[in-house]
This record gives C-alpha cells, sequence and structure tokens, in this order.
C-alpha cells in the first residue's frame, strides 16, 4: 500500500470500508450451516458490530436451535446487546 501499514489495517482504518465489510461478514455468518461453526463465527465477529447490526446478529444467534451452540453465541453478544434484546435473550433462556 506505500504507506508501510498492512492492507488488513488500512481497510479497516476507512470507517465506510469497514462497515461494508462488517455487513458483508455477518451475511456469511448467517449463511454457515453447521451450528457450533456459525455461532463461533458470530461470537468472533460480535465486538466489530456497529449497533445497527446487533439485532441482525441476535436474531442469528437466537435461530441456533444446539443449546451449546446458541449460549456460545448469545454469550459473545450479551456485552452488546440494547437492553430490550438482552432482556428477550432472559426471556427467551426461561422457556
Amino acid at each position: 500500500m506505500g504507506n508501510g501499514k498492512p492492507a488488513t489495517q488500512v481497510l479497516f482504518e476507512d470507517p465506510k470500508l469497514q462497515q461494508e465489510l462488517v455487513h458483508s461478514a455477518l451475511a456469511a455468518v448467517t449463511a454457515i450451516h453447521g451450528e457450533e461453526t456459525r455461532a463461533e463465527a458470530l461470537a468472533a465477529l460480535a465486538p466489530n458490530l456497529p449497533p445497527e447490526l446487533v439485532p441482525d446478529a441476535f436474531a442469528a444467534a437466537q435461530a441456533i436451535s444446539d443449546e451449546t451452540a446458541h449460549a456460545t453465541a448469545l454469550t459473545a453478544l450479551a456485552p452488546h446487546l440494547p437492553t430490550v434484546l438482552l432482556s428477550e435473550a432472559f426471556a427467551a433462556d426461561r422457556r
């Protein structure tokens, strides 16, 4: 890139490009068929999600039927959930 920075660092310095990459990553994660793999990918992506994508990630986590994988995804997402979704997660867990 000519500035001495790794390409990945340069990509994530551009907010618009970063947002596009995270949108694409979430779409790819939700298309993963294996629930354990999908949960692990959601967990890895969670800290990088902008607030507007958290509800989509939460919906993807809620769609996971395997209890362990479901817990993995929700545990990673919990610190990023708005109060209403956090309440929904707790309510669903009690059912």
